[in-house]
């Protein structure tokens, strides 16, 4: 309009016309013709730009854009994980498929519904399964002098250091005495454990020394034990006394340790069966007692066990790594590398070369247990095996009598024979003997006694109880004797100077035998010389703690737990012992019972049966047994709430009928699933029609007239779902009805979905019974739906592997437009065995997620699915690599650094977040400067740091990573995913130490068994300098460079003056 306002006084024959409003008829005409050319222009300009994928900026058109090629918006997913209930005490119920259980909200956000996913048939007395924690006391005459420790029931039971206890045997072996060496009350376990006093202290060198001999001097002579039994030699050899300093005795031990922990993992890698009882024997408790020497050596010389201490001087190398006086930097300061302070400091990488050890353990995963109990491979002989829990059910079928019986006389039933210990008792009273020569009456006892007369009145010493006498010199020996009678006397004892006698209370007992029967050339002990102790108290003997570690596929439980079928889903927790060096790990599992078992040790005097649970693959982690929580009534659950609703009326007089899912909004997204289909994910919904269930089909278009199925449509945008039916020529109408429409869908879906454990606790469907809630393990895979940035890369996937497998690239395209995922890359790789097609994905949003969710077990499959069957698929989640970027920023005068600093953050996050980036895509620091520079405010920028932080995969890695972190680099690296076969050189030890395998399996992150496998070329355990050691041949994923927002400290800006 302004132009052509313009252009009217460039003519002289419109010179007259000097009006310029729109109230002139003529300018009126002008501004009509304006708004005409304004509309054609803007639909052409719309039609260029919103008809072209990548120009596209309205969702709606990328989403009718897609359709031109069928593809769909792919939906939020719903997050995945287990619900563990709890009954009250006695309840037992059927927990239906669909109870709902809400989460604790988080701050500003909304409790996310959870649904189980099928019945859960629950019981009070598997809301947690209790471990066996104690066993029968082995207490034998044979070894009860050799015991270290004993437990009493009772926590005030007054044992004091250096009180006598009497452990009986009955009539079969004489009793035995053993001192108190110190007592400690577990007052809310009501048990007192008691340290004994060892006859003669035992050496442990001399002990590891002992079991070394004898497990040389067994097994079979075979060639596959040569290496080892060489290695016992040599250990022997390490462990013969020859009289050196004690500051050796550690070198010595942990030399021999080694060399048989290298022997052990060498041979069990190369042997054979011949080797199997001997290795789990005799070889087993000489490493057991190796260890404990090193332990106790450890401990009483102050030192840290061998790989602490080489860790710490690995951290000193590769910290500074040049001797004083070489390479010295220009200012004198340091060597090496410097810690920015302007002195060295050799020790500032300990802890974090420290991680290495524990960095493999925490870093394993437990794998996923069968999706249902009806993929477990049942195994004939276990199931009816005499042991098997089964057994009873047939009694109770074919007697309906016995049903609960049999688990209820189990519980108690002695089957076991009696406990060989008869009883313990502490002999309360100490006394001194009397000469019977003071008796004046001079009696004397019947035959075959003796009389033992005792300082003292003493009340509690009873006939039928037994007297220890023990003589402290010449010769130290003690006899112990039984009281047949007990009489008190008044004794006079003769005054000096002529005085009265003095009475004095005296015990006299008349015992079976003699007891001042001293030693051979001791006669004539002194009576001062001897010491009494007497009166007998009984005490209760506790079982013995079971303080094995929870591991393998078998778990032994507290008594006889009845009900429990293969098939059911358990998740353990507790504190992790695989993590070495470390306490207060806790790790949880989810696994499935395979077999149940009903045991009892036959040997073990006094024992009662156990039920025993056999799990269907052993457990990744190892636990501290008494922190161990076996849940049992676990059940699998994903996010959504159930709706049902009515839909409408059928009119089989109207074609293509639709209806709206009311329940469905943008906040409340109809729920999807993962599955192993070409989207990766199927909807949960169904609809009937006159009560029967319809299909879905994802094209009306592709039906016949009488086929009855319904197509979905979603409209991401308004957030609506919509059910449509056919029109008689593409899919058969709908019967004609009233309200004979319905529908049951969920909704509630995405990222939010995934909870830490714990949070999932308040039960909104309480079936009678049920008390609580809760989620053992976190609820992972919940992912957003598409948004405009994805839908412009996942569009043109679907025109190239059109749901069928042949090249690479088509692997990676095809997980690439699957649900949830956010990015996916594929490439052919050998990992040390065969080729094969390796997956690399990333989750929509970057949420977490592992190998064994849902979500990527289900890529899997569907890989394997439409694939070539003859190729092996692999998926792995990418690795992260954090961007770090730490920078000063110049703000122009007529700005406020407060104001830019946020702008500037939210730029370098738009360029280096996850939305942003891809996987192997390297990071720039140019395209960083190019979008800080273009924020309103900012002068320039100047780049301290810019680095990115890797998965780092052993102590030199870590150092190096950290030590990266302090220059700009241009460019920071993203890798494809890769085979990474990393080789160690022995004789490269930073410490300047020899090379062993323990030494290379430490610095590497590996246990030494792992190592020895990872170079099956290897003869012996002994290292020649230049030798090539495979330390890694995994396969790597494709690395993520990202900047993340929830860490705050990997972007730093700082204002410039």
């Amino acid at each position: 309009m302004a132009a052509m306002l313009e252009r009217l006084a460039a003519r002289p024959e419109l010179g007259r016309l000097t009006a310029r409003t729109t109230d002139d008829p003529a300018i009126a005409l002008l501004d009509c013709w304006a708004v005409v050319a304004d509309v054609l222009t803007f639909y052409g300009e719309r039609h260029a730009q919103e008809g072209y994928l990548a120009t596209a900026v309205e969702a709606e058109s990328l989403v009718r854009l897609g359709r031109l090629v069928g593809h769909r918006p792919r939906p939020a997913l719903g997050a995945g994980g287990y619900l563990a209930y709890t009954l009250d005490p006695g309840a037992r119920t059927v927990v239906p498929a669909g109870s709902q259980a809400k989460s604790v909200p988080a701050q500003g956000g909304s409790p996310q519904t959870f649904e189980t996913s099928e019945d859960l048939t629950a019981d009070a007395a598997w809301n947690t399964l209790p471990v066996r924690m104690t066993a029968p006391p082995r207490l034998r005459a044979g070894t009860a002098a050799r015991l270290e420790r004993l437990a009493f029931t009772g926590s005030a039971l007054g044992l004091r250091p250096g009180d006598r206890l009497l452990l009986l045997f009955g009539t079969a072996h004489e009793p035995v005495v053993r001192v108190v060496a110190g007592a400690t009350a577990d007052y809310p376990a009501a048990l007192t454990a008691v340290d004994l006093v060892p006859d003669s202290p035992a050496d442990p060198a001399e002990t590891a020394r002992e079991a070394l001999l004898a497990a040389a001097l067994s097994g079979p002579r075979v060639p596959a034990a040569t290496v080892l039994r060489a290695l016992l030699a040599a250990a022997l050899e390490r462990l013969a006394p020859d009289g050196g300093a004690a500051s050796h005795a550690y070198g010595r031990v942990a030399d021999a340790a080694r060399l048989l922990a290298e022997g052990v993992a060498f041979t069990t890698a190369r042997g054979n069966a011949a080797l199997t009882g001997w290795l789990a024997g005799e070889v087993a408790d000489a490493v057991r007692a190796l260890r404990a020497a090193l332990s106790a050596v450890a401990a009483e010389q102050r030192r840290s066990l061998p790989e602490t201490e080489y860790l710490r001087a690995l951290a000193h190398a590769l910290a500074c790594p040049c001797t004083e006086g070489e390479n010295e930097d220009a200012d004198g300061s340091g060597y090496g590398y410097e810690d920015g302070c302007g002195s060295p400091d050799c020790d500032r990488a300990t802890a974090l070369v420290a991680t290495a050890a524990v960095l493999p353990a925490l870093r394993r995963t437990p794998p996923r247990p069968p999706a249902a109990g009806r993929d477990l491979v049942p195994d004939p002989c276990e199931a009816w095996d005499p042991r098997s829990d089964a057994v009873p059910g047939l009694l109770a079928a074919a007697d309906p009598r016995l049903a609960g019986a049999v688990h209820r006389a189990w519980a108690t039933q002695r089957i076991a024979p009696p406990r060989e210990n008869s009883g313990v008792q502490v002999l309360r009273v100490k006394a001194r003997p009397v000469d019977p020569a003071l008796d004046p009456q001079g009696a004397q006892p019947p035959a075959g006694t003796e009389y033992l007369y005792l300082e003292g009145h003493f009340d509690t010493v009873l006939p039928g109880s037994r007297v220890l006498a023990e003589q402290a010199r010449p010769t130290p020996g003690s006899r112990l004797v039984g009281v047949l009678d007990v009489t008190q006397l008044r004794l006079p004892f003769p005054s000096p100077a002529g005085a009265p006698p003095v009475f004095v209370p005296v015990t006299r007992l008349t015992v079976d035998g003699p007891w001042h029967a001293a030693p051979e050339g001791d006669a004539g002990v002194p009576y001062g010389d001897i010491t009494v102790w007497a009166a007998g108290e009984d005490l209760a003997l506790a079982d013995d703690p079971v303080t094995e570690d929870v591991a393998g596929a078998r778990i032994e439980l507290a008594g006889v737990c009845p009900g429990l079928l293969p098939g059911r889903r358990l998740v353990v927790s507790g504190e992790r012992t695989d993590v070495p060096g470390t306490t207060g790990v806790r790790g949880s599992e989810p696994v499935m019972l395979a077999s149940v078992r009903q045991n009892v040790d036959a040997d073990a005097g006094g024992d009662t049966v156990h039920t025993e649970l056999l799990l269907a693959a052993p457990l990744t982690y190892t636990y501290r047994r008494d922190t161990v929580t076996v849940h049992g009534n676990v059940v699998p659950a994903t996010q959504g709430e159930t709706r049902s609703e009515v839909l409408g009326s059928g009119d089989a007089s109207r074609g293509g009928q639709s209806f709206a899912l009311r329940g469905v909004t943008s906040s409340a997204p109809l729920t999807y699933l993962p599955a192993a289909t070409p989207d990766g994910a199927e909807p949960a919904l169904t609809v009937r029609v006159d009560g029967v269930r319809r299909p879905r089909t994802e094209d009306l278009s592709l039906l016949g007239p009488a086929d009855p199925a319904y197509a979905l449509d979603r409209d991401p945008g308004a957030g609506t779902a919509t059910v449509a039916f056919g029109d008689g020529v593409h899919g058969a109408r709908l019967h004609s009805g009233v309200e004979n429409v319905t529908a049951v869908y969920r909704v509630g879906a995405g990222p939010d979905g995934n909870l830490p454990p714990g949070l999932i606790s308040q039960a909104v469907s309480r079936p009678l019974g049920v008390g609580s809630v809760t989620n053992p393990l976190a609820s992972t895979g919940g992912a957003a739906a598409d948004g405009p940035r994805d839908l412009r890369a996942v569009i043109p996937l679907r025109t190239r592997a059109l749901d069928r497998l042949l090249s690479v690239r088509d692997y990676g395209d095809f997980a690439r437009a699957r649900a949830g995922i956010g990015r996916a890359a594929a490439a052919r790789l050998f990992d040390g065995r065969r080729e094969i097609v390796h997956v690399t994905v990333a989750a929509a949003g970057d949420v977490p997620v592992t190998a064994s969710d849902p979500l990527t077990a289900g890529l899997e499959a569907a890989l394997a699915d439409f694939g070539d069957p003859h190729v092996p698929v692999r998926v792995d989640v990418r690795e992260l690599v954090l961007l770090v970027l730490s920078a000063g920023v110049k703000v122009l005068p007529d700005h406020s650094f407060e104001t830019v600093e946020p702008a500037v953050r939210a730029a370098v996050l738009g360029v280096l977040g996850f939305a942003a980036r891809d996987l192997a895509e390297p990071a720039r620091l140019s395209r960083v400067l190019a979008a800080a520079q273009a924020v309103p405010g900012v002068d320039h920028l100047d780049v301290d740091v810019f680095a990115g932080i890797g998965a780092a995969t052993d102590p030199l890695a870590l150092v190096d990573l950290v030590s990266g972190l302090r220059g700009a680099a241009a460019t920071v690296e993203a890798l494809p995913a890769r085979a990474d076969p990393r080789v160690h050189v022995v004789g490269d030890d930073p410490t300047g130490a020899a090379d062993t395998l323990t030494s290379i399996a430490v610095r590497h992150g590996l246990r030494v068994e792992e190592l020895v496998a990872l170079n099956p070329g290897l003869r012996s355990p002994a290292l020649e300098p230049g030798r090539r050691l495979v330390v890694s041949v995994s396969v790597r994923p494709a690395q993520l460079a990202v900047m993340t927002p929830d860490l705050p400290q990997t972007l730093i800006l700082r204002r410039l003056p």
